[in-house]
């Protein structure tokens, strides 16, 4: 069996245990999960050059 498939069948035997969201946790402080990114008002964000991959590389990438 692969650790894959244990792992599955774990989620899956304590599926009452597990949150898969924010509601499934009442109580909890939205400060806590939320996700900020602290920007400098005075450093505007700067967009990066497009990367290109190799063209068999990318065959594999689509394929993921």
């Amino acid at each position: 069996m692969t650790v894959k498939k244990r792992i599955v069948g774990l989620l899956r035997e304590y599926v009452d245990i597990f949150a898969w969201s924010y509601r499934d946790i009442p109580g909890l402080d939205p400060e806590i999960v939320k996700h900020r990114l602290p920007l400098k008002p005075e450093c505007p964000p700067m967009k990066q050059k497009l990367r290109r991959t190799h063209p068999d590389m990318a065959l594999k990438i689509k394929e993921e």
